[in-house]
């Protein structure tokens, strides 16, 4: 984050706010986080997402969207012999049988799923398995979260996904809490301890957390007589947004705001009930 925000400063108006900078900047990665193009590791280190090509089934050899890395993109494009513009994120494969496109593909790195194959693949929420906390120990304790500023606590509530970052207090921590430092570090308490874990981790423990509250997720249709779905304020697992984007178009001039077909709505509506929203 540190040299990102130091290359920007270079190019940018020096009377900027850093403040400003790295708040946009740590938007920005959100939401190609929330896209699934960049992953994010511990220490705001961030690296390219496996470049994917997603398929609604072996028979539809059409329509099949880019994912990851885009400097996979043109060479997608050329192993598929698609004649289309290296550019285009859907790509129309010349090679008309699915496991030969499959197997030229995956000499090059590049990933080719169906959609019964992602969903199949989709993780459950859950609290983060030991094994991910496992010597990730963060140096604090509960007297010294009391001093700090700034640190938010996620908290169950009948409200938006963004409301329910609330002030943490002796009464709302407890074991199995989860934690958000103004740094966008996230932090695990479970027996007596903190742990760090990664922004992915963290989502599905929301979602895990909400399901042991009783306190669904409300997803609300932006237009539903128009199929218009609105994400503005909601975060998902990478894997879960990433079978949405399948399914539905952005809608232009609208960020996060996606058209949804009457024929793939059903399966959209699946996966916010795969991860207990309540979705009308």
């Amino acid at each position: 984050m540190t040299q990102i925000t130091s290359l920007l400063r270079q190019c940018l108006d020096p009377a900027q706010p850093t403040e400003q900078i790295v708040d946009e900047v740590q938007e920005s990665l959100r939401e190609l986080e929330a896209q699934n193009e960049i992953f994010r590791a511990f220490g705001n280190r961030y690296c390219m997402a496996p470049p994917t090509l997603l398929a609604l089934n072996r028979e539809n050899l059409v329509g099949w969207r880019f994912r990851g890395d885009r400097a996979y993109l043109s060479l997608a494009h050329e192993t598929l012999k698609t004649r289309q513009q290296p550019t285009e994120e859907k790509l129309h494969s010349g090679i008309r049988n699915f496991d030969r496109a499959k197997s030229r593909l995956q000499d090059r790195k590049i990933r080719l799923l169906t959609l019964e194959e992602v969903i199949n693949e989709l993780p459950k929420p859950q609290k983060p398995p030991y094994f991910l906390l496992q010597g990730h120990q963060y140096p604090l304790t509960c007297s010294e979260l009391w001093q700090m500023s700034d640190v938010k606590q996620y908290v169950p509530t009948y409200a938006e996904q963004k409301d329910r970052w609330r002030s943490p207090t002796p009464q709302t921590l407890s074991s199995e809490s989860l934690l958000r430092l103004p740094d966008e570090t996230y932090l695990w308490f479970e027996a007596e301890e903190f742990y760090k874990i990664e922004p992915n981790a963290a989502i599905l423990a929301m979602f895990y957390l909400d399901r042991c509250a009783q306190q669904p997720l409300r997803i609300v249709w932006a237009n539903a007589a128009m199929n218009q779905l609105n994400l503005q304020n909601i975060w998902l697992p990478y894997a879960h947004f990433q079978w949405l984007r399948q399914l539905s178009e952005p809608i232009e001039g609208h960020r996060r705001v996606f058209f949804v077909s009457p024929a793939n709505r059903p399966l959209v509506e699946a996966v916010f009930q795969y991860l207990g929203c309540d979705i009308r």
